[in-house]
């Protein structure tokens, strides 16, 4: 059995066959899936599932990372990143997944997720430059979730209307179009419901939704489980692109969303990592709280310090 130092000491490479491993603590249970892509296949919040997990698709499931823009690889993602089996070393609350490289792979991954308490999650993403040339490329995080919940951020920066040209299928925030209508004007918030009915964002035939979320934070509420991600602001001008600072896509056969955020888009030295944390919250909301959009941002606020960008 092979060995692996960690920060929280030395913990064992766990035999990939076995397919999923779990962490947990308190009310917070994850399960990891190493065998394809080191994904979070599901993460129970008081036993609750929160994710479009394995047994509902046997690819298009869980939390994963990718590196952006897309436009760098087209569609599939790298298979190394998102599909391969991943070395992983397990602790009672924390896991650490390392990516293995292939030959022509010029990045390197390693998760690290540690449940901090029983409402929160920390992701912290390394991604590696293993090639020989300098690379640019962005953090990207891709959460799947099942339909039937509303989709909150505070509205940041437009787009310019011309600002990527065309993309199929694809809505660019430029307010005073058709994302007007998913923008809470008084709040400046957008509050995207989306049925378990919807093929595309709704009141569009557009499947995915480019937006700047101006305090580096979205939330996702479905049947009172309110998931926030926290991510800190990156300027619209940063990021990746042909992407968003957030990013919804709703798959138009399946009944999953995918709830995705970016970091700044960079370059990086061959043999040299870029870093980016991602803080993950999960609360019940409140049954007698009217679910308006300002009652569910009063309430984030009042459980989490999402103005502050230092996450630590």
């Amino acid at each position: 059995m092979l060995y692996f130092l960690v920060l929280w000491g030395i913990i064992p490479f766990f035999n990939n066959n076995i397919k999923k491993r779990v962490i947990e603590s308190g009310t917070i249970r994850i399960e990891i899936d190493g065998n394809f892509g080191g994904r979070v296949n599901q993460i129970f919040f008081k036993d609750r599932p929160l994710l479009f997990s394995s047994k509902e698709h046997e690819e298009y499931y869980g939390s994963i990372w990718w590196p952006s823009p897309q436009r760098d690889w087209h569609w599939p993602p790298p298979a190394c990143i998102d599909k391969n089996p991943y070395r992983v070393a397990i602790g009672e609350d924390k896991v650490s997944m390392h990516s293995v490289p292939v030959q022509g792979s010029d990045l390197k991954l390693h998760k690290q997720i540690q449940i901090i308490n029983d409402h929160k999650i920390r992701f912290i993403y390394t991604a590696t430059n293993i090639g020989q040339q300098h690379k640019q490329f962005g953090h990207w995080e891709v959460t799947r979730l099942f339909k039937g919940g509303r989709l909150i951020f505070p509205a940041g920066k437009p787009f310019e209307q011309s600002a990527y040209g065309k993309l199929p299928g694809t809505l660019f925030f430029t307010h005073g179009d058709a994302t007007a209508k998913l923008i809470n004007e008084k709040e400046y918030c957008f509050d995207i419901p989306i049925q378990t009915t919807n093929k595309s964002i709704p009141y569009t035939e557009k499947t995915k939704l480019l937006a700047d979320a101006r305090e580096g934070w979205a939330a996702y509420l479905n049947e009172g489980i309110l998931l926030i991600k926290h991510f800190g602001n990156t300027p619209l001008e940063e990021i990746a692109p042909e992407q968003g600072e957030v990013e919804l896509f709703v798959n138009p056969e399946l009944d999953f969303i995918e709830f995705e955020q970016h970091g700044a888009y960079q370059l990086v030295k061959p043999q040299e990592s870029s870093i980016w944390t991602v803080d993950w919250y999960i609360y019940q909301y409140p049954e007698n709280l009217p679910d308006s959009t300002h009652n569910i941002r009063e309430f984030i606020y009042s459980k989490v310090n999402l103005l502050s960008q230092n996450l630590d």
